[in-house]
């Protein structure tokens, strides 16, 4: 089960691997040690496992669940403005394979650009203004 968060400003994903029995953190900037993942992790596990017992049917026993942090399979950015780009193209690929090089430095425009492309021109928009002036933007 895989779910974008955003906490404090902040993109990441996190994951909860039930096959494998794990709560993984998918963050481009920061690792588990950081005080900014020592928060985050005291507030989502445990809203999580409230969640899934308060709406779910099926038991499980999460007390065996082990945290990962998967630094170093995941692209890293450099500064703290692009973490939404990162979480949306690691969000669409599978987070138990190697993603480090899903992304470089030098396409995160282009990747904006490509994500703002597909969300006027997307079949569920509706505002054909907005893409009229944008097909006729010189």
């Amino acid at each position: 089960i895989i779910f974008p968060c955003l906490y404090n400003n902040h993109w990441f994903i996190f994951v909860v691997d039930i096959k494998e029995e794990n709560f993984v953190f998918l963050d481009s900037p920061y690792s588990e040690k950081s005080a900014y993942h020592i928060d985050v992790h005291d507030l989502i596990i445990p809203g999580f496992i409230m969640m899934w017992y308060e709406f779910s049917k099926v038991n499980i026993d999460f007390n065996k669940f082990q945290n990962k942090y998967c630094v170093n399979v995941i692209p890293r950015q450099n500064n703290l403005h692009d973490c939404g780009v990162y979480t949306m193209k690691m969000e669409l690929r599978n987070p138990r394979g190697h993603q480090k090089d899903l992304i470089r430095l030098e396409d995160i425009s282009n990747i904006r650009i490509q994500i703002s492309n597909d969300l006027v021109f997307s079949e569920h928009n509706s505002e054909e203004e907005a893409k009229q002036l944008l097909r006729n933007f010189n």
